[in-house]
């Protein structure tokens, strides 16, 4: 959980941070080196004072709500989290978009701008999921 807009002064961060393996590396999309996630997470954790010392494909992964992460906590994907796609916003370092179906958007995957977007089949707004 990272959540930096809503929990950023609950530990949050830091209890990622120790909880990845000490060689876990963060997977912005494209390609190109990934990036040491114990490093570059409590940089990104300042928000949006952090993108000017954050590298050009990571700009925005301070928006993260998750992330999504391998079983040996080696690989970490930036996730955002909405109740209404319509109000998604990607970014360079975000990679997956989480919401709940709509009308307009039937559960499942596809691309949605930059973000791989999973509609997850719930009609009434994450309620099912909680």
């Amino acid at each position: 959980m990272f959540a930096h807009e809503r929990a950023r002064h609950l530990g949050f961060t830091e209890a990622v941070v120790n909880n990845a393996s000490g060689d876990a590396v963060l997977l912005p999309d494209g390609s190109g080196r990934p990036f040491a996630f114990g490093s570059w997470v409590p940089i990104a954790a300042r928000g949006v004072a952090a993108e000017p010392d954050l590298r050009e494909r990571i700009k925005k992964v301070w928006k993260t709500d998750l992330f999504l992460s391998s079983t040996e906590k080696a690989r970490f994907a930036a996730a955002t989290i909405k109740s209404n796609w319509h109000q998604l916003e990607d970014g360079n370092g975000l990679r997956v978009a989480i919401v709940p179906q709509a009308l307009d958007l039937p559960a499942g995957y596809q691309r949605w701008n930059s973000l791989h977007l999973i509609a997850l089949p719930d009609p009434d707004g994450f309620m099912g999921l909680f």
